[in-house]
């Protein structure tokens, strides 16, 4: 499974045509060098078979998200709606009402009914991220809804359905969270009827190159230029430990192509925290590339 943009892709691959073609679809935005994802694709498009309920456990920036749309999109529930929601951006107060809706007049504030993420996704896809920072109260009314495949809404006494295919995904550790009881230990056993890791991008390093020549190729064909990185700048790329994973990825590549003077992206080119982590091995990691390859340091 490769990035699949509907034509030529790859460094160096251009396409005719305005900069307002259709992007890629987010089951096709990942790319598969390392045996580590293959396997997480491996297993997510197995489980996207059943109704098992699936926790995707990996570092912020991972593709998490991603993963669980290529999950929703390849089940038999795929022509149904998403519904999501970041458990850990939602104000403590306000978790039970965006998960199970309200009733007017439920809450100061509440001047009109609202369905949560339960209701919306009946007979559909639920997709709770961060699932590990909910507090203990609300994880006892998760497992409930889980369990009894309804809801109330605040204010209200009448069960509304919600028979969800729950997907959740946390940076947290579970386990440890549970040990330490800040966790229910019943509700992650409902949660972990399949795992699936995300190994993070330090773990695969044969992807840094790929991901970043196809964030590059990508602002390349939107704003219509022909940025390239050199092999220095993908030296240090590869040797970076990229904390924030893909997201970081594309991050600095879009921060290297708006500060770049030439069309060759250099390390001089990429962000601070990224080319001082270099310092004291790039000219002899410049010298063995261009030994190696027999060729200049621009590609």
């Amino acid at each position: 499974w490769r990035a699949v943009r509907g034509g030529p892709s790859g460094p160096g691959a251009r396409r005719s045509g305005p900069a307002s073609a259709q992007p890629a679809s987010p089951a096709a935005e990942a790319c598969l060098e390392s045996p580590a994802y293959a396997e997480a694709i491996r297993r997510a498009r197995s489980a996207a078979r059943y109704e098992d309920p699936i926790l995707i456990l990996g570092e912020t920036g991972t593709g998490k998200t991603r993963l669980a749309r290529v999950i929703h999109e390849q089940s038999p529930r795929g022509s149904g709606p998403f519904v999501e929601m970041n458990c850990s951006a939602i104000a403590a107060g306000m978790v039970e009402s965006e998960l199970f809706g309200h009733e007017r007049g439920a809450f100061t504030g509440a001047d009109q009914p609202r369905a949560g993420r339960f209701p919306a996704a009946d007979g559909a896809r639920l997709f709770l991220d961060e699932v590990g920072d909910l507090s203990l109260e609300i994880q006892a009314k998760l497992l409930k809804a889980i369990e009894d495949k309804c809801v109330t809404p605040l204010g209200s006494d009448k069960p509304a359905r919600a028979d969800v295919r729950l997907l959740a995904a946390t940076n947290r550790d579970l386990p440890a969270l549970v040990a330490s009881g800040g966790f229910r230990a019943d509700l992650y056993e409902r949660l972990k009827a399949v795992v699936i890791r995300l190994p993070p991008l330090r773990e695969r390093r044969e992807e840094i190159r790929p991901l970043a020549e196809r964030f590059l190729d990508e602002r390349n064909e939107k704003y219509d230029e022909s940025h390239r990185f050199t092999e220095e700048a993908l030296a240090v790329l590869e040797a970076y430990s990229w904390p924030g994973n893909v997201r970081e990825v594309k991050n600095a590549v879009t921060s290297s192509a708006s500060a770049a003077l030439s069309e060759a992206i250099g390390p001089e080119s990429l962000p601070n925290e990224i080319s001082a982590a270099s310092v004291g091995w790039l000219p002899r990691a410049a010298t063995t590339i261009r030994m190696a390859t027999g060729s200049p340091t621009s590609r």
